[in-house]
């Protein structure tokens, strides 16, 4: 009979020092890259602009943790908004809920045998993140914002995650690969 590998299992809910000091360090960074591309929109969408900083918390979520992946969403987008429009909460929650979703996958499992299923169920669950996280805020604008259900699926929902899901998708899988074969961050 061969003994069983132990591997150290992830607390989901673990929040330690070097946690913290690394969320802070991805919510400046996240906000600085959503606000660069800020100027440049696209044409013919509704209030759409070019965002690949959206990796940021998918990233985030897969390295740090849903819980720190939730903060960089969130804590970004508020700075980010703060610093442009006006705050949208609604939009804040959504971008936490992409990081919090995709924090489910455990980094250590990226560093495994079955490396390509890990990543491939990463970018699974960045997209779902992505789908839901933007879902939630397009949907809330019904209320926060009076649209109609049809422009808040049809311009927002629809319109932003197609450009989240077009960024996020490929830049999770380059710089998952790119990362270190054991990524040594998430408690």
């Amino acid at each position: 009979m061969m003994p069983r590998k132990v591997t150290k299992r992830r607390v989901l809910v673990s929040m330690n020092r070097q946690t913290m000091i690394f969320s802070a360090i991805a919510t400046a960074l996240y906000a600085a890259v959503s606000l660069l591309p800020n100027p440049i929109d696209l044409p013919g969408l509704h209030n759409l602009n070019f965002r690949p900083g959206v990796v940021v918390p998918v990233l985030a979520g897969i390295l740090l943790g849903p819980i720190a992946g939730f903060f960089v969403g969130a804590a970004g987008t508020l700075v980010a908004d703060g610093l442009t429009f006006d705050i949208s909460w609604n939009w804040a929650i959504g971008n936490g809920l992409i990081g919090l979703i995709v924090g489910v996958v455990p980094a250590a499992r990226l560093a495994s045998r079955a490396r390509w299923r890990s990543i491939g169920a990463a970018t699974v669950m960045g997209a779902l993140g992505i789908i839901l996280g933007v879902g939630f805020a397009a949907l809330t604008d019904v209320l926060v914002a009076n649209l109609t259900p049809d422009t808040a699926i049809g311009v927002e929902w629809i319109s932003v995650a197609k450009w989240e899901l077009a960024w996020g998708v490929p830049l999770t899988i380059i710089v998952v690969l790119a990362w270190p074969r054991r990524p040594k961050i998430a408690g």
